[in-house]
């Protein structure tokens, strides 16, 4: 099942030391990509820096400037600056003399400030800065950062109204968007992706809001506490082929046939982790129900791993008593599985030299099932999952009230 993937890069894609691209990392988005998956990065980076960093990884799309900016195959679908409003009043208010600060006005890594006291209080130089002392900030088209010199202690002195911010170092108020979900969902508009199928990695404070409930949400071992809490699940370390033990985590589960879907048990605390699309599914080992259209961890014994049959299905249990060869329709029961009303189910049985033997078709209207059947001098049996209620035929049709 095709799934898409939205990655931050500092701390989550790089080690959180070296800025390094793990070996591990690079192989996952590969395979990811040559899987048929959708693979995006999810930053705060500015679109120019995100679109190079995705490029060298073979990333085909970029959701950057914290959400402010979609960019897929090349082709950037939007790019929004901060509210210009809110950005004027800000920098007309802050004491430079105490809080010098730098705006980003273009689309790459180059910020401007009017005193060469920026430079004094702020150590980075990931950004080009140019000390301009006539910049007029209001006759910029768009700001898309704005670093402050102020530490945390001091957050209070600068007034933000309702711009978001982070701390891009102990002596930088970043203020930048912070809704790296917004590029998600329009990402997911535009493609029509269900909430199930869309899982994202991260690590820090800016990635709290597109950890979403109803997405798969994962960790990194060296993230933030918080972001911690809110994952669905949390994996190793970056430096620690975190990106690639998760998503190998993730690919663990498969069809068998069309109606089963299996959850095999890797972890040595028996949880199994499963993902299951839309509607009511039937485990054929536990005859439990669960709920689809979300992430499922269930811990099982020894002998027990999650198979579970889809919505609207028929599958049909041989009486093989421990047989490898036996007559796959004589006293098989054939087990309609989750039928919704107004749906219909269907089957087929074939014999050891793959010959149809037997087409069975279930029909659900109000609480009766009618189930219509090829003919066959053998004798099988119709049951209902998760109830008491079954008929017994030999071909033809017949009637289960629920």
């Amino acid at each position: 099942m095709k799934k898409y993937f939205f990655f931050d890069i500092d701390g989550t894609l790089t080690t959180p030391l070296t800025a390094d691209y793990p070996e591990s990392t690079r192989e996952a988005i590969r395979l990811l990509v040559r899987n048929g998956h959708f693979v995006s990065i999810a930053t705060g980076r500015m679109q120019a820096d995100a679109w190079e960093v995705a490029k060298t990884l073979g990333i085909p799309a970029v959701v950057s400037d914290g959400g402010n900016a979609v960019t897929i195959d090349g082709k950037i679908l939007y790019d929004e600056g901060l509210p210009l409003s809110d950005c004027f009043r800000m920098l007309s208010e802050t004491d430079e003399e105490k809080h010098p600060w730098a705006a980003a006005p273009y689309n790459r890594k180059y910020r401007i400030t009017r005193t060469p006291l920026y430079l004094e209080k702020v150590k980075d130089r990931y950004y080009e800065t140019k000390v301009d002392r006539d910049f007029d900030f209001r006759k910029v088209e768009a700001i898309h950062k704005i670093f402050v010199a102020c530490t945390k202690q001091e957050a209070g002195e600068v007034p933000l109204y309702t711009l978001p911010h982070v701390w891009f170092s102990t002596d930088t108020m970043l203020i930048e968007p912070v809704h790296k979900e917004r590029g998600i969902m329009e990402i997911q508009k535009k493609f029509h992706i269900p909430d199930g199928d869309i899982v994202v990695f991260g690590d820090g404070m800016n990635d709290l809001t597109m950890f979403r409930k109803e997405w798969m949400t994962i960790a990194m071992g060296n993230a933030k506490p918080p972001l911690k809490e809110k994952a669905r699940y949390i994996t190793d370390r970056a430096d620690e082929d975190g990106i690639y033990n998760a998503c190998r985590y993730l690919d663990q589960q498969y069809m068998l046939g069309d109606n089963l879907l299996c959850a095999p048990v890797f972890r040595e605390d028996g949880v199994a982790n499963f993902y299951l699309p839309e509607g009511k599914w039937y485990d054929i080992i536990t005859g439990k129900t669960y709920e689809g259209g979300k992430y499922h961890a269930v811990t099982c014994t020894f002998m027990e791993m999650p198979v579970l049959a889809k919505p609207n299905s028929i599958v049909t249990f041989g009486a093989f008593e421990n047989q490898f060869e036996y007559d796959y329709l004589d006293g098989a029961d054939a087990m309609i599985c989750s039928l919704e009303d107004g749906k219909t189910a269907e089957a087929a049985i074939y014999d050891t030299k793959a010959n149809l033997v037997l087409t069975l078709k279930a029909s659900r209207k109000g609480n009766v099932i009618s189930v219509e059947t090829s003919s066959t001098d053998k004798t099988f049996t119709v049951s209902v999952a998760g109830t008491d209620k079954k008929i017994t035929l030999q071909g033809g049709k017949g009637e289960i009230v629920l």
